[in-house]
């Protein structure tokens, strides 16, 4: 059996069916339940729960992948995610977890988070190669196009598309979730998160995107606008208990084709007009996130 197909079979207890919650097993290439729904495991390594297969994607096209892995894959978010592992690395029994990474996207940062944890936890190779083996990963997204662009190469990461509000993971089978810039759904989280288990979310600071903020105010005449963050904060607090809460911010020199690709790929443009903005006034641009470490009330 193939490895792409393997890993989900091996992990086949950590899943429910999301049309009946019933538990899955393996039947050949594919996770099934008591009722006989199936899900077919793809040669390519991952997996669609979503009941229905109309598109998922939007405004999340295939441009809008192909920047967002490009600028990603140079370090645009690193920063960020460093402080991501930092935070699930020095958590109790780190060396051995389930993590489930909602809203992954195109992947690239997923990938990137494992990379960090391994290294950052582990010394020696022998000791790295058992934590890749221990280290279990899941991964989601709506968008079909981003799990198949996840999905690419070989790794061990089982990538799935599912509904946020349906997630097909058992109970209180997760050490930790990790949500990175996307929408939270606290009640879900809350049943598949094991007692005390982890939530790290990532949400924007309140300098992030600051002078591409104030370019689009300029254009529209405007004065710029500050950004806070509180109203997700206190969202959060609704339904979890907060431990702490890290700052993670840079200042970056963008080229003017880099600029280009952020333009492609930030939500804060899809409904604005990208040549209202000038490029050659823009040069940096800041990314600044707090990471909340949470437990679930």
């Amino acid at each position: 059996m193939k490895a792409s197909i393997q890993k989900f079979l091996d992990s086949a207890q950590t899943f429910q069916c999301p049309i009946c919650g019933n538990a899955l097993h393996t039947a050949g290439s594919s996770l099934q339940c008591p009722d006989r729904h199936t899900f077919d495991i793809a040669a390519k390594g991952n997996i669609s729960f979503l009941r229905s297969q109309h598109a998922h994607d939007g405004l999340y096209n295939q441009s809008f992948f192909e920047n967002r892995s490009a600028l990603l894959s140079v370090g645009l978010y690193d920063h960020i995610v460093r402080e991501v592992a930092h935070d699930v690395s020095r958590l109790p029994d780190s060396h051995a977890t389930t993590l489930l990474d909602v809203g992954c996207g195109d992947g690239t940062l997923t990938k990137r988070l494992q990379s960090l944890i391994t290294q950052s936890s582990f010394d020696s190779q022998h000791q790295r190669e058992q934590a890749v083996r221990e280290l279990t990963i899941f991964a989601c997204d709506i968008s079909s196009l981003a799990i198949s662009i996840a999905s690419r190469g070989s790794n061990t990461i089982r990538w799935f598309m599912a509904d946020l509000a349906n997630l097909p993971i058992t109970d209180s089978s997760m050490d930790i979730i990790t949500d990175i810039f996307s929408p939270a759904n606290y009640e879900e989280f809350r049943r598949v998160l094991r007692p005390q288990g982890s939530l790290i979310k990532v949400i924007p600071g309140k300098h992030h995107l600051m002078e591409l903020r104030q370019e689009i105010a300029k254009s529209h005449g405007e004065q710029p606008k500050g950004y806070s963050n509180d109203d997700v904060v206190q969202g959060i607090e609704q339904h979890c208990t907060i431990e702490h809460i890290t700052t993670a911010s840079a200042t970056l020199q963008l080229s003017k084709a880099q600029w280009e690709q952020f333009l492609a790929m930030t939500p804060l443009m899809f409904h604005l007009d990208k040549t209202s903005i000038d490029l050659d006034s823009l040069r940096n641009l800041t990314i600044e996130a707090e990471i909340v470490q949470a437990t679930m009330q």
